[in-house]
């Protein structure tokens, strides 16, 4: 490649023919772009700056191609002008995980600041920022865009942050939403080339937010692998950055699915944020800051013990979560009403979105939505609830966060004619539903358009819509439709609230989860149905003590983190599947998992298992995480059982009894060389200062023992070092899963790497 190959590909992706470019060995260079020929020169200045000269102008080829090809300033100009910040931002403390840390605590807004601007200079870099609903990554995002972007137009950034929200929107691939979220900008001139140029050369920062969304809606596989395109076009350059519920997104799965860990694959190397909740001194920042129509609290301090003692717990989600309390700061102030009144004693941690729903409909009902004359309210309770499901359920249905206000008085109007509303209030009714507390227009220029203010609240009113189809399973199952759990994905969360909705009595479980697996089982052809019913019926068994064993046997799948914590006894799951499923804090009591599809499965130390059968069951691999991170790893069939049988769980194919299991080697070399393979499971490059920081006084046996005898066997090879200074590094040369799986298996190729491992430590141990 010569020394104008490189930029003739980044002006290719700006001209309108990228086949066009022409540049001389003296760097004059000739493209189209826009209709019209433009001419530049190119040329070293004395401090060895690559500079451009055009339009009777010089500047850096950086400033060239943010400035003047890009149009970089117009962009952030129009998410200034455009963008909703966030007013009353209050940041939340994160947990960084890396290649070279194990953790780091600090304000997330530093750790994002610190991890997008401070990339290395010859691995691209993927930022996941996970968190559970409502826990503020959107927050996050919204608020360093418009602070980076201000920064941008001042000269005080050499990047600007781009944030495409993908929630709600219907789109088919990622590209796609990129360009429509360029084209609601009122962007012009960009396409998916050059802003895979404007990202390698680190004058653009993209953050993808709803990557749980846009998964759900095309498939978990194939919106991790448009993520994996987007960062090999990088070649080894840039920052992506991803935000997604946590119930979706695992970075090891993601590597894993993506098959970025490969010989052939551009260096890269993945971190993840994860904000934590937040604390007394935060929500206390947060209500000195609230503002709802100029309305303010006087006593923040004051009203937050006032929260407190309502909610009986200052870990109350509805304390600890930003979404929860600001819905709580939004009521008081709105209604000018104390938390006593407001929030009334309400302690049930499940409920936390469902009573601030409640408490906002109580309200409306009440002090809003009455009859001048009479005094009575418009809609009782019931009927406003039902009608803000029946919103919900549209959204869900058309896989959007917003409706059109011709929907909205449709939907309405249905429901008036249902319940014979005089025809004298019906126009009344259409005004107020119009300007209702809990929907809202989405931007300032959307003003035909109504969304609620949080997807949480959409969630739960979706779920208010299934609760009746759940518990008609009760009296006639063959008359319940299902449609609804078949159109699309169905959130983690809205599981959470039918559950919480629904008096969960043993009978009536058993009801509900019978008539789901025979939906299941009539279904005919694959849908969300399967995924969905694996969604609930955990949520749906989660504590409940049956005197009658409940079984379902069914193809159910189980997926992410819907099992976990969940305290199941009594219990049988029977030809079901588990995709990417954590077990983690689980109290397991004579539960029996047969003919299931277990794949990779999670565990932690937390778990307990009493009684608990694995039956004819196949496993992939079992990850161990302990109370400090780390985790044990396992693919080897024996050594898979062997783990299990430790944990109090009796693994058996059918008609065989239990074999007699080994008991698992724990040597220091064999510890030590497990902690190099969890390293590439952020990275594909591992330089000797990472080994340094990540192993501190074990490094110098890792550099001088373990990593050449992995290098002996070809599991790793030396890799040239591309940043500044002068350090060795290492790279993959063997498939990150065969390596795992040579583990115990004396038939694969590389178990001999394992057997002179565990012959080092027994010359140690002796």
């Amino acid at each position: 490649m010569t020394a104008f190959d490189d930029i003739a590909l980044d002006l290719a992706s700006f001209a309108d023919d990228d086949e066009e470019i022409i540049i001389d060995a003296d760097g004059s260079c000739i493209f189209v772009r826009g209709g019209q020929e433009t001419q530049i020169r190119l040329r070293h200045d004395d401090e060895d700056r690559l500079m451009v000269e055009v339009d009777g102008r010089e500047m850096t080829y950086r400033r060239f191609l943010g400035h003047h090809l890009a149009g970089l300033p117009v962009l952030a100009e129009r998410i200034l002008a455009k963008r909703k910040g966030v007013p009353d931002y209050v940041d939340s403390q994160g947990v960084l995980a890396s290649p070279s840390e194990i953790s780091e605590t600090a304000d997330a807004l530093t750790l994002l600041e610190q991890e997008a601007a401070h990339s290395p200079g010859f691995l691209s870099r993927v930022i996941f920022i996970t968190a559970d609903a409502g826990q503020g990554k959107t927050a996050l995002l919204k608020h360093f865009q418009q602070v980076q972007a201000a920064r941008f137009v001042d000269g005080r950034a050499p990047y600007l942050f781009w944030h495409v929200d993908l929630q709600g929107r219907q789109l088919l691939r990622l590209h796609e939403a990129l360009m429509g979220d360029l084209g609601d900008l009122r962007v012009a001139g960009l396409w998916m080339p050059s802003i895979i140029t404007l990202l390698r050369r680190r004058l653009l920062v993209l953050a993808v937010d709803g990557f749980d969304e846009l998964a759900a809606e095309q498939g978990g596989s194939d919106a991790l692998g448009a993520l994996a395109v987007l960062v090999q076009q990088m070649r080894g350059r840039g920052t992506i950055v991803a935000a997604s519920r946590r119930t979706f997104f695992d970075t090891d799965d993601y590597v894993s699915r993506s098959h970025l860990i490969t010989r052939v694959a551009s260096d890269c190397e993945f971190t993840e944020i994860r904000l934590q909740e937040w604390s007394a001194d935060e929500a206390t920042t947060y209500l000195a800051r609230a503002n709802v129509s100029g309305n303010t609290f006087t006593d923040p301090t004051g009203t937050y013990a006032a929260i407190e003692q309502e909610l009986e717990s200052p870990t109350h989600p509805m304390l600890t979560r930003p979404f929860l309390l600001t819905q709580i700061a939004r009521g008081l102030l709105l209604y000018n009403m104390s938390p006593s009144e407001f929030i009334r004693g309400r302690t049930d941690p499940l409920r936390g979105v469902g009573e601030v729903i409640e408490a906002f409909v109580d309200r409306e009902v009440t002090e809003k939505w009455k009859q001048q004359d009479t005094g009575e309210p418009f809609l009782d309770k019931e009927q406003h609830l039902r009608l803000l499901a029946d919103v919900a359920e549209e959204m869900f249905r058309a896989q959007r966060s917003t409706i059109d206000v011709d929907v909205l008085e449709a939907i309405t109007t249905l429901l008036l004619d249902e319940w014979n509303i005089d025809p004298g209030r019906r126009q009344q009714i259409l005004q107020m539903v119009n300007m209702h507390v809990l929907l809202t227009p989405p931007s300032d220029d959307q003003y035909g358009m109504r969304s609620f203010d949080h997807e949480e609240f959409r969630d739960w009113f979706t779920a208010y819509a299934l609760k009746d189809r759940l518990l008609r399973f009760n009296s006639d199952g063959s008359q319940v439709s299902h449609d609804l759990l078949s159109v699309a994905h169905l959130p983690d969360a809205t599981a959470q609230y039918v559950c919480a909705l629904i008096d969960r009595t043993p009978v009536v479980v058993a009801d509900v989860v019978q008539g789901l697996v025979e939906l299941v089982q009539r279904e005919w052809r694959p849908t969300y149905l399967q995924g969905n019913c694996g969604t609930l019926v955990p949520f749906l068994l989660d504590g409940v003590e049956s005197e009658s064993r409940i079984v379902v046997d069914a193809d159910v799948v189980y997926s992410s983190v819907v099992h976990e914590h969940k305290t199941l006894s009594n219990v049988t799951l029977r030809r079901s599947a588990f995709v990417n499923a954590s077990l983690a804090g689980v109290t397991w009591q004579d539960v029996t998992l047969a003919e299931c599809d277990l794949g990779e499965l999670v565990v932690d130390r937390q778990a307990t298992f009493r009684g608990v059968r694995f039956e004819s069951c196949r496993i992939d691999g079992i990850r161990l995480v302990g109370p400090d991170g780390d985790e044990t790893r396992e693919y080897a069939p024996s050594r898979i059982r062997a783990l299990l049988t430790g944990m109090g769980i009796e693994c058996s194919d059918a008609g065989d009894p239990p074999d007699t299991v080994e008991s698992l080697p724990d040597g220091d070399c064999r510890k030590l060389v497990r902690r190099v393979l969890n390293v590439f499971r952020r990275t594909t490059l591992l330089p000797e200062s990472v080994v340094e920081r990540r192993f501190r006084g074990e490094a110098n046996r890792v550099i001088g023992d373990v990593l050449p005898l992995m290098e002996r066997y070809q599991l790793l090879e030396e890799r040239p070092w591309k940043g500044s200074g002068r350090q060795r590094a290492w790279g993959l040369a063997s498939r990150l899963e065969d390596i795992e799986r040579a583990d115990g298996d004396e038939t694969h190729s590389l178990h001999p790497f394992w057997t002179e491992v565990d012959a080092l430590d027994a010359r140690v141990r002796q």
